[in-house]
């Protein structure tokens, strides 16, 4: 199988799931969340998280796609917030949340993607208790002011060019994210400390 057609039937997997786990609703914040979600995206996150899972379990795709699919969700609640502070008025070619919905239903949407992040994590009977501990200390951690909130108050301060500023502001931003899924698709098929940190 070439890279591309990995990458495609991967990602196509991905958006399926995506689908699935935010089901539509007359819930405005669910409309919110599917917008945001389903609008495009590469899913770099999760598919890195699913192709590092698949060096230890050939059936990693099935086993921890609500794992892989978290992470996007958590990526989009970043997404949200960031325009918003930002006052980004387009995502993905198409108005922002807080545009489309407006500044209240926006912070909802974010709140209940990250609520659903930890809830796939935690519902997923694939991965042992031992396991989603782990990682959800590592998603905690990489969200947390040594992460993307760190890095989201450098941006509102300002970024400057200085080459070492630059480096942790992009490895807090976006960097984190991707280390993190990495690392985390290893940790679900038991990797040991070292393996996870390559």
């Amino acid at each position: 199988m070439s890279i591309d057609h990995y990458i495609k039937r991967r990602v196509e997997s991905i958006n399926k799931a995506l689908n699935n786990f935010l089901p539509l609703t007359s819930s405005e914040i669910s409309q919110a969340a599917r917008y945001m979600v389903l609008n495009g995206g590469r899913r770099w996150r999760p598919l890195i998280m699913i192709a590092s899972g698949e060096i230890y379990n050939k059936n990693a795709s099935k086993k921890i796609m609500s794992n892989a699919c978290a992470i996007e969700l958590g990526h989009v609640a970043s997404l949200i917030f960031d325009d918003k502070m930002d006052s980004a008025i387009i995502r993905r070619g198409k108005p922002s949340c807080h545009i489309k919905f407006g500044e209240a239903i926006a912070d909802l949407t974010g709140i209940h993607l990250i609520n659903r992040t930890y809830s796939l994590n935690l519902e997923n009977n694939e991965v042992s208790p031992e396991n989603t501990f782990k990682i959800l200390t590592l998603i905690s951690k990489s969200a947390g002011l040594e992460g993307l909130v760190g890095g989201q108050e450098i941006d509102i301060k300002g970024t400057t060019k200085d080459k070492e500023d630059l480096k942790g502001f992009y490895t807090k931003k976006s960097g984190g994210l991707y280390a993190i899924a990495a690392a985390i698709g290893g940790i679900l098929f038991n990797a040991n400390k070292e393996e996870s940190k390559r």
